[in-house]
């Protein structure tokens, strides 16, 4: 049997990408808790919320390449303070499909991903945004996510009991302006913190959706650690891949 210690490393280290630093990695830190349901559609992937994605449809969630992997069995949506085990906001994920260029660990914008679901029933489900990610610089956007609310450095026991307690946290806001990317990073969106906030993404952010104006216009991908030079956010933009995700969908329909 896998213990929740094994689990929550995993979670803290094989479900990030590997070029981005584990303390800083892929919830929002400092950001602020969606307590209107704003976001509804934005569900946490299981076990341990290990990432997160957005639903398009009642059978797809939108999500990071690196996030489709076997051990993502469910996801959970709505009141997230119901254990997992007794909530009856799941839906269990029947196929995973990652972007076919990705490549596991390369730092490339090519880290998006589908998860067909058990279908869910919601008033209304995420849409994507056509706009040209190379038009944004300067414009505010919001992402969320149901990472950690913390930045743990340690694997002690104490923070080990702080992320079992954090699981039951409401969805993550975190606020930022999208900006010039100023290190090495092509096909990427990068943004940087609104004023001085030190809003970060952390380990379960992943494949968390970057919003404009309600619409999705990117996905978590990483952070680097403020050791490094280079301090940007990055996003995989989705104006980019638009063709490759309705060729999944509307493939899996013409299926049925």
């Amino acid at each position: 049997m896998i213990t929740v210690h094994v689990l929550l490393t995993v979670l803290i280290t094989t479900h990030l990408p590997k070029f981005t630093d584990s303390k800083i990695g892929l919830r929002v830190y400092q950001g602020l808790d969606d307590i209107t349901s704003k976001y509804p559609y934005v569900v946490s992937i299981q076990p341990l919320r290990s990432c997160t994605g957005s639903l398009l449809t009642a059978n797809w969630v939108l999500t990071a390449a690196h996030c489709c992997i076997e051990t993502a069995k469910l996801i959970q949506y709505g009141n997230m303070s119901t254990p997992l085990s007794l909530s009856d906001s799941t839906s269990k994920v029947l196929k995973r499909i990652r972007h076919p260029r990705y490549i596991s660990g390369k730092f490339a914008p090519l880290d998006i991903g589908l998860m067909f679901v058990s279908p869910v029933a919601m008033n209304k489900y995420a849409s994507i945004s056509a706009v040209d990610y190379l038009t944004l610089t300067g414009v505010p956007v919001e992402y969320a996510g149901y990472g950690l609310t913390f930045l743990p450095k340690k694997k002690t026991k104490h923070v080990v009991q702080k992320i079992l307690n954090s699981l039951r946290s409401p969805l993550q806001i975190g606020e930022v302006v999208i900006s010039p990317c100023t290190c090495w990073f092509k096909g990427f969106i990068c943004a940087s913190p609104k004023c001085s906030i030190t809003q970060l993404t952390t380990p379960g952010d992943s494949g968390g959706p970057l919003f404009m104006e309600h619409k999705i216009v990117g996905l978590v991908t990483g952070a680097l650690d403020d050791n490094f030079e280079c301090t940007d956010r990055f996003f995989t933009p989705i104006s980019t891949h638009l063709s490759w995700i309705n060729s999944v969908i509307n493939y899996s329909r013409s299926e049925k």
